[in-house]
């Protein structure tokens, strides 16, 4: 459909049209959902990182170790910000540094983690 407003013609989008652009555009969730949560993760891994020092901590004062927290910590943590990493634009180069380093932790982990079990280590 076309209607003139002053000489000009204006195309005229039926509700079925409107209401699949929006339904496209909000395909992702909306923006506030999406930074809440991310803020939720951020708060996670923080809270994450301070019960996995605190752990690694004790762990230490009895001499023991446990390569099996540092793996799934590492793999969690490596994994989202690789993610985040490739996702944004903001901080590109800090999340992929993190993400690679507990990627490269992750790995260094669990092959300690089976050399412990084949008694080597």
């Amino acid at each position: 459909m076309a209607i003139e407003n002053d000489g000009k013609e204006n195309d005229v989008m039926s509700k079925e049209e409107i209401l699949a652009k929006s339904r496209e555009e909000n395909k992702h969730g909306d923006e506030r959902e999406q930074q809440s949560i991310y803020k939720a993760a951020y708060i996670a891994t923080g809270v994450g990182f301070l019960f996995y020092g605190i752990i690694s901590l004790v762990l230490a004062l009895f001499d023991k170790h446990s390569y099996e927290m540092d793996i799934v910590t590492f793999a969690i943590i490596g994994t989202m910000y690789t993610i985040w990493g490739i996702k944004t634009t903001k901080l590109k180069p800090f999340f992929l540094a993190a993400g690679i380093v507990c990627i490269a932790a992750f790995v260094t982990s669990f092959v300690c983690w089976i050399l412990q079990l084949c008694g080597i280590g």
